[in-house]
């Protein structure tokens, strides 16, 4: 799935196709909703406790629809910030889910990875692809940390408290002010995640070749997944993301708190095209 960086830019382009300008106004609780769902890097929960959606049979609007399933209370915002913020999570969702289905399954996932020799290389590939969006994005992103730097932290959203609002916030713009983001050596940390830090496994001497050689590693990856299809992912998830939150945007229920249901049916389905 895509990396912060890219969600990040992913909700700043949705941005500019809304009909609703609620985001562009409370733009840094709109971007920080957009890396929120990711929160699980600091609170170690698992993925589907904050993404609503499984990754090997899950669909497009799975993840929105679990989102109000879970936390009804949601479709009523207290305020134009936090109906941002939840605007931006769905970005987050909704770009996941895209990739996943658009991308990930038809090109690296099962029964695929033979393209490019193993699953393992499959993996890594896979951030190399994602790897090459955020660097793509990264000056934008930079740019854009200021406004995500105001983002008030006085309320509450799903899965995130005000205390873990807090933590989030400024572990994200630490993390996005940082190379880490941008570097090919994410390569090696996916590596490691693959073999839990096995010197011997396959999946470090993978992860070697492509970082001794970035040129022919990248034309290993477009013989396989164009250029032109990455770019065709993000004009795919820029309009899925911006319909599903016009479409959050114009039904919320603006000073109508609801209470939490133990199930409400929910979440708008976006097409994959």
């Amino acid at each position: 799935m895509p990396n912060l960086p890219t969600h990040v830019d992913l909700a700043w382009r949705a941005a500019g196709m809304l009909s609703n300008k609620l985001p562009s106004r409370e733009l840094g609780s709109y971007l920080l909703g957009a890396t929120a769902p990711d929160v699980r890097i600091i609170t170690k929960r698992p993925r589907i406790d904050t993404h609503f959606f499984e990754l090997g049979v899950g669909g497009l609007g799975d993840g929105v629809g679990g989102l109000f399933t879970a936390y009804p209370e949601l479709r009523s915002p207290v305020s134009g910030a936090q109906a941002a913020f939840v605007a931006g999570y769905l970005t987050h969702l909704v770009a996941d889910e895209t990739w996943i289905v658009s991308m990930y399954r038809p090109y690296f996932g099962e029964p695929n990875p033979g393209r490019f020799g193993s699953r393992d290389a499959a993996q890594l590939y896979d951030r190399a692809a994602q790897l090459t969006l955020d660097r793509a994005c990264e000056q934008r992103v930079r740019s854009l940390l200021p406004a995500m730097d105001k983002t008030s932290e006085d309320f509450a959203v799903g899965p995130l408290d005000t205390t873990v609002m807090r933590e989030w916030r400024a572990w994200v713009l630490d993390f996005l002010a940082g190379q880490r983001p941008y570097s090919w050596q994410r390569l090696r940390h996916m590596a490691n995640r693959i073999s839990h830090r096995d010197p011997q496994h396959p999946s470090q001497e993978i992860a070697d070749r492509f970082l001794s050689d970035i040129p022919t590693g990248l034309s290993a990856l477009h013989a396989v997944v164009p250029e032109s299809e990455l770019e065709r992912y993000m004009d795919r998830a820029t309009t899925n993301l911006a319909r599903v939150v016009d479409e959050y945007l114009a039904s919320r229920n603006v000073g109508v708190p609801v209470k939490p249901a133990a199930s409400i049916g929910g979440g708008q389905r976006c097409v994959a095209q």
